[in-house]
């Protein structure tokens, strides 16, 4: 059996672990970042995502297990439609499927 030699110029570094499962990012307004926390919120299927991101140049920024999730289901369980953040980034609107859809604020 060959050895298999790594010839690569290219740094172990070069790549950064960045991932999200299910998200529909053909929709617009899809994914927001809130201004005071380090997060992004984004809906997929029947929940609402915070992800959390470290301040970037942190040491904490470097290690794989600081991505902080909590995940919020719909209420209804008819799926998350879309989601809308006030200009100011204190209110949330999160509207969930169905005839008529329901639309519920938090803060």
């Amino acid at each position: 059996m060959e050895e298999l030699v790594h010839t690569s110029q290219v740094s172990d570094n070069f790549l950064q672990r960045h991932y999200e499962f299910g998200g529909d990012f053909r929709r617009r307004n899809n994914i927001f970042v809130l201004p005071e926390t380090n997060q992004v919120v984004y809906s997929t299927g029947n929940a609402v995502v915070f992800q959390e991101f470290p301040p970037a140049g942190s040491e904490a920024a470097v290690k794989d297990d600081v991505y902080k999730q909590t995940v919020y289901y719909g209420r209804l369980g008819r799926g998350v439609c879309c989601i809308a953040l006030h200009p100011e980034g204190k209110l949330l609107a999160v509207a969930e499927a169905g005839s008529p859809p329901k639309v519920f604020i938090y803060s």
